[in-house]
């Protein structure tokens, strides 16, 4: 027999050998909670008591023990969900947002607030809008009056003959000219119903 075999098969002996007589001196019984415990220490030896009796709160040592002992990756076991989170959980696959409580709307994504604006191409505030606006994170629709001359019908009725771009629509709420204020305040006021 070549010695790395023997070699291999003395370390497993000992392996056995050694956890066979270090298990004989754990100990496992159950607290008040319904915690199963691991120790070092009998139950027995504590106050008398035996194994099955939950009267004596664990010691830092058994609990670090315990710890030591059990400490494992695994994911915690969650109840089963109840009937509530289950129809919260099929609306969400649905696509569906879940209800809250009744009486009390929802507050709206910002991405589902339609903004339209009306600009020109060579308007440098028009730009500064449009970045604003997709930095929001909002749905934005834009139209070059230039380009489109029932775009530019639509805007001078909207902005009551007012010709000068940029115009933002943010669902009914005008805004003339660039604000980000106004911006941020139109989308705000349409995201809480």
């Amino acid at each position: 027999m070549k010695p790395v075999n023997i070699l291999i098969i003395v370390l497993v002996i000992a392996f056995l050998c050694s956890s066979y007589f270090l298990a004989d001196g754990i100990y496992q019984r159950m607290n008040q909670g319904g915690d199963s415990l691991i120790s070092k220490i009998s139950a027995t030896k504590v106050k008398g008591s035996d194994i099955s009796s939950p009267d004596h709160p664990p010691t830092r040592a058994e609990l670090e023990v315990k710890e030591a002992l059990l400490n494992t990756n695994r994911p915690p076991v969650l109840p089963p969900p109840t009937k509530e989170v289950n129809a919260t959980a099929t609306s969400a696959q649905q696509g569906e947002r879940p209800q809250g409580p009744p009486g009390k709307k929802e507050m709206r994504l910002v991405r589902d607030i339609n903004v339209v604006m009306y600009i020109t191409s060579w308007c440098p505030y028009c730009k500064k809008a449009r970045d604003y606006i997709k930095s929001l994170g909002a749905s934005l629709i834009e139209y070059d009056i230039e380009r489109d001359r029932s775009a530019a019908d639509e805007m001078v009725k909207k902005t009551g003959g007012s010709h000068g771009v940029p115009v933002v629509d943010v669902e009914g709420i005008i805004i003339r000219g660039y604000s980000p204020e106004a911006i941020s305040s139109a989308i705000k006021q349409k995201q809480n119903p």
